[in-house]
């Protein structure tokens, strides 16, 4: 049961208002309303990553208590992608590195066999050697790069796995593949907890789910199963009538919908055109459906805690995240043609105005000014030149955030990385571009 409240202008505005809900192992569940902030705020609760507003109320893992300690067994995909920056690897890389990365208690040959394992649980075998790509860089499709998202999440087999709007920007094809997958071989046959939230699905997506959670302005107006619903809003106290050729998740929504006139059985405000949130929550509370649920959350809760792995990383896992995020780095560095042609090509042409602009400068007072003025600018240079660093910071930030919720390495790591990881390339730069300047010994 969650009450959850936002900090809006100053005061506390509630968002969720007794939302109560169970999703066992091998169920898929979909919550579904009308798009507003309740959505990333429950996706964000059920996963342990909510840190912002007053929130009251109880969600268990297995019996325990959810806490940021367990974020390492929960996975919260996010519906934006996070892959510009490292668009030139490979699927099967970028999920090798995610693997090195968080199978620290696996070698090498055990890394690749889960990682081969997801790949074929996802269906990404034909575009397992293909870059993921980005808007510059051409690359895998849309439904492709959303499963490679999705498993990312799958590398470390977590417990429990949250989509943030899975099917946003895709077609009703590509959509169905991607949910069909997350279906069958995650919730069934990998027996886990998935909860997707999603915004009108495909009458074929739609039907994949095993259970269903309807909000209305942060309300819960049904929780149960999703075979079941059309028939539920069908029947009293509601009385809606779903159309022969009608989407049956349109259907269920609008029935739902705060001002909506698909529910005539339910009172309704003077001069309103359909019910209140308040009304629809208080409607289905009153239901025998509503009753069992509350009971299953209650059996759910009693139940014995179950047990997880601590996170605790060692210097050993700092090494191991170390090498693999400097070896992903590097090896995007390296098939960026253009950036390191582009460098070497303007290193060189700098240097040769300077080396000839400068060279041969006679030891007095003008020349040493003319010295002085070439070392302020190869200083000035040297420092504009490093400034591409903030851009590239921007794109990795998405990234860099995702990955830290997963707690798949450790800031100061990260840290490392980014600081240590282009000096092999700062260096031959300036090494190549001492050995021009040197040659006028004059000038030196």
């Amino acid at each position: 049961s969650l009450h959850d409240a936002l900090p809006i202008s100053g005061a506390l505005s509630p968002v969720l208002h007794d939302i109560s809900f169970v999703v066992n192992p091998g169920e898929l569940c979909y919550v579904m309303g009308r798009a507003g902030p309740w959505m990333p705020t429950l996706l964000q609760l059920c996963g342990s990553q909510r840190v912002e507003g007053a929130v009251s109320g109880t969600i268990t893992y297995d019996g325990v208590p959810a806490s940021a300690e367990l974020r390492h067994v929960i996975t919260l995909i996010s519906k934006e992608e996070h892959f510009d920056c490292i668009s030139l690897l490979t699927v099967r890389e970028v999920l090798m590195c995610m693997a090195r990365l968080r199978l620290g208690h696996l070698d090498s040959a055990g890394q690749g066999a889960r990682v081969d394992e997801v790949i074929a649980m996802l269906g990404l075998q034909k575009c397992a050697h293909v870059k993921l790509g980005s808007s510059m860089v051409r690359g895998v499709s849309g439904g492709e790069k959303k499963r490679v998202g999705i498993g990312l999440g799958l590398v470390a087999s977590p417990r429990v796995i949250i989509l943030d709007e899975p099917t946003t920007g895709l077609d009703s094809t590509t959509a169905l593949d991607v949910m069909s997958h997350v279906s069958s071989a995650i919730a069934k046959q990998a027996r886990r907890s998935v909860t997707a939230g999603i915004h009108m699905p495909s009458a074929e997506v739609f039907a994949l789910a095993d259970k269903l959670v309807l909000i209305a302005d942060g309300r819960m107006v049904y929780s149960g199963p999703q075979l079941g619903a059309v028939e539920f809003f069908s029947a009293d106290p509601y009385g809606g009538a779903c159309l022969p050729r009608e989407n049956p998740a349109d259907f269920c929504v609008s029935v739902v919908l705060v001002g909506g006139d698909r529910a005539p059985s339910i009172e309704k405000p003077a001069g309103a055109k359909g019910p209140t949130a308040q009304k629809l929550a208080e409607v289905f509370a009153a239901t025998p459906l509503a009753a069992e649920g509350l009971v299953a959350v209650s059996t759910a809760m009693a139940q014995p805690p179950g047990s997880f792995p601590p996170f605790a990383p060692t210097h050993v896992d700092r090494v191991r995240q170390f090498y693999a995020l400097s070896q992903r780095s590097l090896t995007q560095f390296a098939r960026s043609s253009s950036i390191w042609r582009t460098s070497l090509f303007k290193m060189g042409w700098i240097g040769f105005l300077y080396s000839t602009t400068y060279a041969a400068q006679p030891l007095t007072e003008d020349g040493y000014i003319n010295i002085a003025t070439c070392f302020y600018f190869s200083l000035m240079f040297g420092i504009l030149g490093n400034l591409r660093g903030i851009a590239t910071l921007f794109d990795e930030r998405s990234l860099y955030y995702h990955e830290r919720t997963m707690r798949a390495y450790e800031p100061i790591v990260y840290f490392f990385v980014t600081t240590f990881s282009p000096m092999p390339w700062l260096i031959f730069i300036d090494r190549k571009s001492t050995r021009l300047n040197s040659s006028h010994p004059r000038y030196l």
